[in-house]
């Protein structure tokens, strides 16, 4: 997904949503209207838009726009260990294509795995996982944890003032922490393997 500036992405969602709702694109006046801009800055956008092959307008056509590619899509956020705990490298602006909705409500970005220590639960190197965030977990859910700066994809065990960070691999030990130096990121909600 190409980069598209913060408010080209709200004007594509918003066209998205009018065509979802009304079943025909808004007029360039309705976008105008909507944020507050002016007609030539909303043509200007409009022009991005179907440069980065997000739309195609219609010449000499009201409400010509159509869509090609869709906004709906997941922030990729980084790299996700699935194995020791190491720094996460970031994708700042890059996007997975899925519709968040099919994960139900609530904010969903992904992460790839790197690491074998959820093999067991069918996770893999180079998967591509959706968490949603949250910071709380029930005991045994898969989710994204900080620990002291870094990381990491493991199974959670809530274990009075320790926590278990259990892998997905018999051949790897637990983490145990301090309740005190894990934060939940979010849990685990699907994956995507390429």
């Amino acid at each position: 997904m190409e980069m598209l500036t913060k408010r080209q992405r709200e004007i594509l969602k918003f066209i998205e949503d009018y065509i979802r709702i009304h079943g025909v694109a808004p007029s360039i006046r309705d976008i105008a209207t909507k944020f507050g801009i002016q007609v030539r800055a909303v043509s200007d956008h409009l022009k991005a838009l179907e440069r980065k092959g997000y739309i195609r307008k219609i010449p000499r056509k009201g409400r010509g726009i159509s869509l090609v590619k869709s906004i709906r899509s997941v922030p990729l956020l980084g790299f996700i260990p699935a194995g020791e705990l190491t720094f996460t490298e970031a994708f700042f602006g890059d996007y997975i294509p899925v519709d968040p909705s099919v994960f139900g409500t609530g904010e969903i970005f992904a992460l790839k795995v790197k690491g074998d220590s959820m093999i067991d639960d069918h996770i893999v190197d180079g998967d591509i996982v959706f968490i949603k965030r949250q910071d709380t977990v029930e005991n045994g859910e898969i989710a994204a944890v900080l620990v002291d700066g870094e990381v990491t994809l493991k199974r959670v065990y809530l274990r009075g003032e320790k926590v278990i960070l259990e892998p997905s691999n018999s051949e790897m030990s637990p983490i145990v922490v301090n309740a005190s130096e894990v934060k939940i990121l979010g849990v685990y909600a699907g994956l995507l393997r390429r």
